[in-house]
C-alpha cells in the first residue's frame, strides 16, 4: 500500500497588510487595525507606495521586481469621475476652462507611480474596475492561474478604497501572491495570527472576500462570494 505524500500548495497567499492616510483606518468602534500602516499624505499614490513597499517585503527579492500589480480600484475609479464631472459642471457655470490635468486623474493605475519611482520595481499594472466583489474574485484566479504556470513568479493584489468626508482619505489594502514554498522569511517577522480586520470600515472587497472564504484571520461564513476560491489562504493548482 502506497502511502500519498503531502505536497506543497501551488500557490500561497501572504499575510494581507493595510495602509490609511493619517485619519483613516479606524474602526466602527474607534479601534485601530493591527498591522496598519500610516502614510503620511492623504493622495492615494503615496498611501499605495507605502503598502507596496511593505508588501514587497514578504516577497523573494528575484520576485520583487517583476511580480506585476492587479489594482482593484471600482470604487476610486468611481469617486474621481464624479470629482470630474462635478468639477466640469462647476466650470460650465463659471467659464474657467479645465485643465488636462484633471482628467488624467481619472487614471487609476496612476496610483501605482509612486511606488515605481521609488524602488527598483519593473513590473506591469493590471487596473480592475469591476464594481462589487467580483473583482477581487477574479484578481485572485488570475493570480493564482499566471504563478501555477509560470508566467510570473509572484504577484502584487491591492485595492484603494475612498473614506471619510467627501472622501478625501483613503485606504489600500494588498497581500501578495507567491509560488508556494517560496514566500520571503520577512512575512512572519512579527509572529501572531493574521489581523482579521473586521472592523475596518469602509472594507475593502479584497479582505472581504478572503474573510468569506476562510482566509487569514477569519473562519468560512455564509457571506461567501459566489465563485471565490475555495480557500483564499493557500490555493492549490489545477483547473477549476
Amino acid at each position: 500500500m502506497t502511502t500519498p505524500t503531502a505536497t506543497a500548495p501551488a500557490v500561497t497567499l501572504g499575510r494581507p497588510l493595510v495602509c490609511a492616510s493619517p485619519k483613516a483606518g479606524l474602526g466602527e468602534t474607534g479601534e485601530t487595525c493591527d498591522r496598519l500602516l500610516i502614510a503620511s499624505s492623504a493622495k492615494p499614490e503615496d498611501v499605495v507606495c507605502v503598502l507596496l513597499t511593505a508588501l514587497a517585503g514578504q516577497l523573494p527579492p528575484q520576485a520583487r521586481t517583476t511580480a506585476p500589480i492587479l489594482l482593484l480600484g471600482g470604487r476610486l475609479s468611481t469617486h474621481q469621475s464624479e470629482l470630474f464631472f462635478a468639477q466640469c459642471r462647476e466650470n460650465r457655470e463659471t467659464g474657467r476652462r479645465l485643465r488636462p490635468l484633471a482628467s488624467v486623474r481619472m487614471e487609476t493605475s496612476l496610483t501605482v507611480q509612486r511606488y515605481a519611482e521609488c524602488s527598483d520595481w519593473t513590473g506591469s499594472t493590471y487596473a480592475m474596475v469591476t464594481p462589487g466583489p467580483q473583482a477581487a474574485v477574479t484578481a485572485l484566479r488570475w493570480a493564482e492561474a499566471a504563478i501555477t504556470a509560470g508566467a510570473v513568479p509572484a504577484a502584487f493584489l491591492c485595492e484603494v478604497v475612498p473614506y471619510g468626508p467627501e472622501s478625501a482619505e483613503v485606504i489600500a489594502a494588498g497581500l501578495v501572491a507567491v509560488r508556494g514554498g517560496e514566500q520571503d522569511g520577512a512575512a512572519d517577522e512579527d509572529g501572531g495570527e493574521p489581523a482579521p480586520f473586521a472592523r475596518l470600515d469602509p472594507r475593502p472587497y479584497l479582505l472581504e472576500v478572503l474573510a468569506g472564504t476562510g482566509g487569514p484571520g477569519s473562519s468560512p461564513s455564509s457571506s461567501s462570494v459566489p465563485g471565490a476560491p475555495a480557500r483564499a489562504a493557500t490555493i492549490s493548482g489545477g483547473a477549476r
